[in-house]
């Protein structure tokens, strides 16, 4: 995934700064799954840009998101549905 924010284009224009420390764990989850705010996001978009290892991480986060939703649709088809199928839904589904 290329890292987007809002201002994104702006920040890019000021030098980058490869001192900015890297997210913790739950920052860069929160970060897949679209759950941190301008601030936040904005934060780990800037260091995603120049972090190899990040940018790695995010897309194993990703894919594995992608995964697990891919295999409660397979096991919890949308005719029987669940609590687990619901909780996936709500985990996977970005906030806005």
């Amino acid at each position: 995934m290329r890292p987007t924010s809002p201002g994104l284009e702006a920040r890019r224009e000021k030098t980058l700064d490869a001192s900015i420390p890297p997210p913790s764990e739950d920052l860069l989850e929160n970060y897949a799954l679209q759950r941190l705010n301008e601030e936040e996001s904005a934060t780990v978009c800037e260091h995603l840009l120049v972090c190899s290892d990040c940018q790695e991480e995010l897309e194993e986060l990703e894919e594995y998101g992608r995964a697990m939703k891919r295999e409660t649709a397979r096991l919890m088809p949308p005719s029987q549905p669940s609590k687990l199928r619901q909780f996936w839904t709500t985990v996977l589904t970005p906030t806005s």
